[in-house]
């Protein structure tokens, strides 16, 4: 059964020639000058225990936490099938690893958010984040 295995908040992440990944500036919080504002922010995660040959759907929705409105929703994505030729590992260890970028959010009160990540239709996961404005008297 797929779960999700890794999942983070970053400024952002790149990725590497090899195939790896560069996470830059992790965050336990997000601190916006000024909220009401904007903010940009990546997030970073990974889903273990998925047949990656066979179709699948993933959505991603980042909204305040106890409010059905989200302030950034993917809709329903496809992902793409892959090949699998030989895989030594048993299918509980199989997965992949994604980072989305979030730009301009806009953020209207300070409080806690959170990502709710979606694999074929069910909800995997609910990652809190609080946001504080630094600069607001």
């Amino acid at each position: 059964m797929a779960e999700i295995s890794t999942f983070l908040y970053c400024e952002n992440a790149q990725p590497l020639p090899n195939g790896g990944m560069t996470i830059n500036g992790p965050m336990q919080i997000i601190t916006p000058k000024y909220i009401p504002g904007v903010f940009s922010f990546t997030i970073f995660f990974g889903i273990i225990g998925i047949d990656l040959s066979d179709p699948h759907t993933l959505q991603i929705k980042f909204m305040k936490k106890g409010e059905n409105k989200a302030l950034v929703d993917t809709d329903k994505l496809n992902l793409q099938n892959q090949e699998i030729k030989a895989n030594i590992l048993p299918l509980d260890m199989r997965g992949f690893m994604a980072n989305l970028d979030f730009r301009n959010v806009e953020l209207e009160t300070e409080g806690e958010y959170v990502t709710k990540v979606i694999l074929d239709g069910e909800l995997k996961g609910e990652f809190p984040i609080k946001a504080k404005a630094v600069n607001n008297e």
